[in-house]
């Protein structure tokens, strides 16, 4: 039996997050994020890969600089790799997409008014998100 599978990179996921917790639903403002998010939402429990560019004993699993974002080849690498950190994963990781959904949203974000350590992490690269829900999480898995 073939399984459809997705790979995206880490701050994908994170981006999809903060884009429903800045009140976007359907239309992310991103090609990448809403195809991501339209077939996560059709299968939740669709096993997703987190690729990132690195070398070395990761190399079998890199998907090349194609997805990188305009902040730089070293930037990319770091902000991949710190939210697979914060995860508690490895490059070429594959979970089910509920799964990943709700490790980023458990497991490593405190479930407080706010998510403040979110907003730590978007502002360390640069964008600052406000007012984070703790709806986002079923909204970002729901089939609709």
């Amino acid at each position: 039996m073939w399984y459809e599978f997705l790979s995206i990179r880490p701050y994908q996921l994170m981006c999809i997050v903060c884009k429903i917790g800045e009140g976007f639903t359907s239309d992310l403002k991103d090609k990448r994020l809403n195809e991501i998010l339209k077939k996560v939402r059709e299968n939740p429990d669709m096993p997703v890969t987190l690729r990132c560019n690195v070398e070395g004993i990761y190399r079998y699993q890199n998907p090349g600089k194609d997805e990188d974002t305009p902040e730089g080849k070293l930037f990319n690498i770091k902000r991949d790799l710190d939210i697979l950190q914060k995860l508690g994963l490895v490059p070429g990781s594959t979970r089910p997409a509920r799964d990943l959904f709700h490790c980023l949203l458990n497991k490593t974000l405190p479930l407080r008014k706010e998510f403040v350590a979110v907003v730590k992490i978007e502002r360390r690269y640069g964008r600052a998100v406000p007012k984070l829900k703790p709806v986002f999480m079923k909204e970002a898995v729901q089939r609709e």
